[in-house]
């Protein structure tokens, strides 16, 4: 199948495969990151989609929110870790799709949720990056800073 010209389309076995893989993974760094005492973790999904398939069977920005969700339920001390989420989809109306398919779910107060559209993946992060995320974090990334080397400009110029 070539790329899917439609809002929501027909899941790949593919797909279902690697968001079984995406779902195990998740439950299992979401919880031990957020046992690393970081303030905050940050997950994004650059190609992010609607969130849902055809048959409503869940995207990976959805997979990765009820992970979060799962966790933070079985391990209550999460909910002092600002978990932040950046759904970054090119295309306009799958992206509004996405915000609604967010928008239905109770997400905690330590959730911050940002769909970015029609907008590349380079520059959803760079321009998101430097406002959420840094500012969310700035003391904290700013100690970062000095000791990581980051790949890129638009990263550089945003942490």
């Amino acid at each position: 199948m070539g790329a899917p010209k439609t809002t929501v389309w027909a899941i790949e076995p593919h797909t279902q495969a690697k968001h079984e893989i995406l779902d195990r993974y998740l439950q299992a760094w979401t919880a031990i990151l957020s046992l690393g005492r970081f303030p905050a973790i940050a997950y994004v999904d650059g190609f992010a989609g609607p969130g849902v398939y055809e048959k409503g069977q869940i995207g990976s920005p959805i997979i990765a929110l009820n992970a979060a969700l799962e966790q933070q339920r079985q391990h209550p001390a999460m909910a002092n870790t600002k978990l932040i989420f950046l759904f970054i989809e090119q295309k306009t109306d799958r992206a509004e799709r996405l915000q609604e398919n967010v928008d239905e779910l109770q997400l905690p107060s330590n959730f911050r949720v940002k769909v970015v559209g029609g907008t590349s993946f380079e520059q959803g992060f760079a321009s998101t990056c430097s406002t959420s995320t840094a500012a969310a974090n700035s003391r904290y990334l700013r100690r970062l800073r000095s000791s990581i080397r980051l790949a890129g400009p638009a990263c550089r110029s945003a942490l």
